[in-house]
């Protein structure tokens, strides 16, 4: 009997152990793919804070250049003039965001617009993710458009953006990267922490204007 209860415990044990094992691989490589997609700055994919030590925390708060593919996509749909801009006057502007309505909130994102107002937005978007601000999805650019995107905002097209080249008319400040979108399906209100932080950084709000989107911030 005693070396039957022996052995139970030991079984037990060794089925422990196996969980543990098994839980702790799951665990990296969790924190594989996490650390791949800062690595690759996967654009709304997601992370944690134990992967964004490791990657370093300033890393996630910086501005690079506009890429060749976005450049690309930029000359094989606009048909406008392609004089007033360059791809020189872009920044892109990469920040972590957090998005509630998500199981695991920590996201990627990443935000093109005029070079001239990338330092307003690297450090807007920043205290936005420290605060824990909501944004549903931070995205680099936008060819939907957008006069449908935000005349019928629904959930599933909830983005926060700058630059964007396809409206009809022509939006120029989105051309030129120098209006910002911000949640156009629930934007915010006046007292709102996006709304004051854009402010002290130059910006004027739709809001502040009768009929004026809400979403809408531009610098001139």
């Amino acid at each position: 009997m005693k070396r039957q209860k022996l052995f139970a415990v030991a079984l037990l044990g060794a089925i422990a152990m196996t969980s543990c094992d098994k839980l702790e691989e799951l665990d990296r490589e969790i924190e594989a793919r996490n650390l791949k997609n800062l690595q690759e700055w996967v654009v709304n994919a997601t992370t944690s804070e134990k992967t964004i030590a490791t990657f370093g925390y300033e890393n996630c708060f910086k501005t690079v250049a506009m890429d060749d593919a976005t450049w690309g996509e930029f000359n094989a749909n606009y048909q406008g003039d392609k004089s007033v801009v360059s791809r020189s006057d872009y920044a892109c502007v990469r920040s972590l965001f957090y998005c509630q309505s998500a199981m695991t909130h920590i996201h990627i994102g990443e935000i093109i617009c005029n070079k001239s107002i990338a330092p307003d937005l690297q450090t807007i978007f920043r205290k936005l993710y420290e605060e824990k601000y909501n944004i549903e999805s931070l995205m680099p650019i936008m060819t939907t458009n957008l006069d449908e995107l935000t005349q019928n905002s629904s959930p599933s097209n909830n983005y926060t953006f700058s630059f964007h080249f396809l409206s009809d008319p022509v939006d120029e400040l989105h051309l030129k990267g120098l209006a910002v979108v911000v949640n156009p399906y629930t934007p915010p209100t006046a007292d709102d922490l996006a709304v004051r932080l854009f402010k002290q950084h130059g910006f004027t709000w739709g809001g502040d204007v009768a009929g004026g989107k809400r979403y809408r911030f531009e610098k001139k």
